[in-house]
């Protein structure tokens, strides 16, 4: 969502090409190292998976896809559509990344006369459902040890108890 100058895509101020090299500086001001290092790094856990229960919250996707799409209404009621047109206004190359965002196809194709508005609303509806199935699958093959926790799985968790620490107990 739109914060102070960051836009809904990641942009600062509407400049999608200045958004990614601040986000590596702050990065590398702030730790004293450089995201590629930070990157190349392959740390171990803070805590085992012996000693925890991992939880994958997962909505039903009937809701989930409904609250996608009442989002994305919400971003163009708050001017993703102002946005997207400040983007073409910049004529940045089709391949920077905030011009490969979900969603600013299909307004930049409405902007440019390709069909209304509530058709690009509805493509963009649907590329965050594909996009949302993206990360299903990748949940389903990276998180396999994981309790998943929806309405339609009715996970027996009983077998291990949660207790809450409490800092000075």
């Amino acid at each position: 969502s739109e914060s102070g100058s960051w836009g809904f895509w990641g942009t600062v101020g509407g400049y999608a090409s200045v958004a990614w090299p601040l986000a590596m500086i702050a990065i590398a001001e702030a730790t004293g190292r450089s995201l590629s290092v930070w990157q190349a790094e392959s740390g171990e856990p803070l805590l085992a998976e012996r000693d925890t229960l991992r939880l994958c919250l997962r909505p039903e996707r009937a809701w989930l896809q409904a609250r996608c799409d009442q989002r994305f209404e919400q971003m163009l009621a708050q001017g993703a559509l102002a946005e997207v047109r400040s983007l073409a206004e910049q004529r940045l190359d089709a391949d920077v990344p905030v011009m490969r965002a979900i969603g600013v196809r299909p307004l930049l194709a409405h902007l440019h006369g390709q069909g209304t508005l509530a058709e690009a609303s509805d493509v963009a509806k649907s590329e965050t459902r594909r996009f949302v199935k993206r990360q299903e699958t990748w949940f389903n093959r990276h998180m396999v040890s994981w309790n998943c926790i929806n309405a339609q799985l009715n996970i027996n968790i009983n077998r291990r108890v949660l207790v809450p620490v409490f800092v000075g107990s």
